[in-house]
C-alpha cells in the first residue's frame, strides 16, 4: 500500500514538472508519468501499469514509419500493385489467388457468417487479405510500446492515448496477455488488425467458446469483420467501387470519382458500399486495394 501511495506522489510531482517545463519538448518519461496518473484515475490498476510500463522506452523506428506511410513517393501504380499483390512467403501465391483458394476452403464458415450478418463473404476475405495477408502477417510489434510511442510523439496524441487506455483495459480484463499482444507499428492487432478500442465495440465470439480471439480463431475473425461492416451499413450485393482506366466509361451517376494521385493509376469511382469501407479505413488507396481483390476474386482461373 505504501509503495502505491509513493508511486502516485511521484506521478503528481512529474505532472508539476511537466507544467513548469511546458515550453520545452516533453520527454518520453514525463509523458509516461502523466499518462500513468490519468490511467489510474480511469480505473487501470497499479499492477497492470507496472507490468507494461516498467523499463519501457520509445521506439524511434515507429515514428519514422508514421512519417513515411504507404504508398512510397515516385513509384508507379503498376509496380506498387505488383509488389503488394504477391507472392506470399508461405505458398508463393499472389494475394488474389491465395484469397480465391481460401474462399473455397472456408466456404461453409463464410456462408454461415454471411447469412448471420448480411455481409458478403468476398468483402470479409478481402479485408482479411489486406490487413494480415490472410493471417500470415499480424505484426510483431509490442502494442503497448507502439501506442505509447505514437501518443508521446504527439501528432495524434488524443487518438493514441485513447487506444493505449483501451489496450490496458484489454490486459486488465484478461482478453489477451501482454506477451501475446503483438501487432502493427500503428497499434492494430490480430488477423483483422483491430485497434484496441474497436475490440470492445465489434469483436465477436464466432466459435462460441466464450472468448473473442482475433489472433487464433477464424470464426471470431470473420464474425468480427462482418459485424463491423453490418454496423457500417453494408448493403449485401451492392458494389464498392469501379476501377476506371477510361474516364468516358464512368457511367451515371457515380457516388464520387477519385484521382488517387499515383503516377499511372486509374481513377476510382466510389459506389454504394464505399462509405462502409471508408468507415474501416478512410484512405482511397485502401478502397482501391479492396476493389482490386474483389474484382480478382470474381475472375475465373
Amino acid at each position: 500500500m505504501i509503495c502505491k501511495i509513493l508511486f502516485v506522489i511521484i506521478l503528481c510531482l512529474f505532472e508539476i514538472s511537466i507544467a513548469v517545463a511546458k515550453d520545452t519538448k516533453e520527454s518520453f518519461d514525463h509523458w509516461r508519468a502523466s499518462f500513468e496518473l490519468r490511467a489510474l484515475k480511469n480505473g487501470i490498476s497499479f499492477n497492470i501499469l507496472d507490468l507494461v510500463f516498467k523499463n519501457i522506452k520509445a521506439d524511434e523506428s515507429i515514428i519514422r514509419k508514421d512519417e513515411n506511410q504507404w504508398p512510397p513517393k515516385d513509384v508507379a501504380y503498376l509496380e506498387l500493385m505488383k509488389n503488394w499483390l504477391g507472392p506470399s512467403t508461405s505458398g508463393g501465391l499472389d494475394r488474389i489467388k491465395q484469397g480465391k483458394i481460401l474462399l473455397k476452403k472456408h466456404s461453409v464458415l463464410l456462408e454461415q457468417v454471411e447469412n448471420k450478418y448480411g455481409v458478403d463473404r468476398n468483402i470479409i476475405v478481402a479485408i482479411w487479405g489486406i490487413e494480415s495477408r490472410y493471417g500470415e502477417i499480424n505484426g510483431q510489434n509490442d502494442i503497448i510500446r507502439s501506442l505509447a510511442t505514437l501518443a508521446w510523439e504527439g501528432r495524434r496524441r488524443a487518438f493514441f492515448e485513447k487506444e493505449l487506455l483501451a489496450s490496458l483495459r484489454m490486459l486488465q480484463g484478461g482478453y489477451i496477455t501482454h506477451d501475446n499482444f503483438k501487432g502493427s507499428w500503428a497499434g492494430a492487432f490480430g488477423q483483422c488488425q483491430f485497434m484496441p478500442s474497436n475490440f470492445f465495440y465489434y469483436a465477436q465470439d464466432g466459435d462460441g467458446d466464450g472468448r473473442k480471439d482475433l489472433v487464433g480463431s477464424l470464426p471470431d475473425v470473420f464474425s468480427s469483420i462482418a459485424f463491423y461492416f453490418k454496423k457500417s451499413r453494408w448493403k449485401r450485393g451492392a458494389p464498392v467501387a469501379r476501377i476506371l482506366w477510361d474516364n468516358k466509361k464512368a457511367g451515371r451517376p457515380p457516388l464520387k470519382k477519385v484521382n488517387l494521385g499515383i503516377k499511372g493509376a486509374p481513377e476510382l469511382v466510389l459506389m454504394k458500399n464505399a462509405q462502409s469501407v471508408m468507415r474501416w479505413n478512410r484512405s482511397h488507396i485502401f478502397i482501391l486495394k479492396v476493389q482490386v481483390l474483389l474484382e480478382g476474386f470474381g475472375r475465373s482461373g
